[in-house]
């Protein structure tokens, strides 16, 4: 059943933004591992999340219409969907191994605390991600911007406690 033309453009605004919002988090992840990452990274990062966005906005490829779910709509999963399952987990992923890496090379212990809290703060956002991404692909049709949007509050005041409480 095709929903509102509007309700699609929204959905594909929302899934665009909570991918840069991963890129951003990479990002900070390598800013926290050096204060200056390589360009070529940067570009690399961003470039994809960028391609991504464009790719969900603009094309069916990604998200080719919206259906009802009774109390709210969910997406129709394109062809290419699955670079949208693999993409959020691959940000994570990546943004752990980074943070780890950093940790057991450095022996500043104010940089391996730092770390330590943006980990914590980092399982916010993967536990939802990958609850969500696992019951999309079992074929569950599922709203799950109340979900990633949980994790993304709970990233952000952590984050900012850390940084607070303890001058990181």
């Amino acid at each position: 059943m095709d929903e509102s033309p509007i309700l699609e453009i929204l959905l594909r605004i929302y899934y665009s933004s909570m991918t840069m919002v991963l890129a951003l988090i990479l990002q900070l992840c390598m800013l926290t591992v050096s204060p200056n990452p390589t360009r070529d990274l940067t570009i690399l990062n961003l470039g994809l999340a960028s391609i991504l966005c464009y790719v969900a906005l603009f094309t069916e490829l990604v998200i080719s219409g919206v259906t009802s779910i009774g109390y709210s709509v969910t997406r129709v999963p394109g062809e290419f969907y699955w670079l949208g399952q693999v993409y959020p987990l691959l940000m994570l992923a990546t943004s752990l191994a980074t943070l780890i890496y950093r940790y057991r090379k450095s022996l500043d212990q104010f940089t391996k605390l730092k770390i330590v809290y943006i980990l914590i703060a980092l399982f916010f956002l993967a536990l939802p991600i990958i609850i969500v991404v696992t019951l999309m692909a079992l074929g569950f049709a599922i709203n799950a911007s109340f979900i990633f949007s949980t994790g993304v509050i709970m990233f952000l005041p952590w984050i900012s406690y850390s940084m607070r409480s303890k001058d990181l």
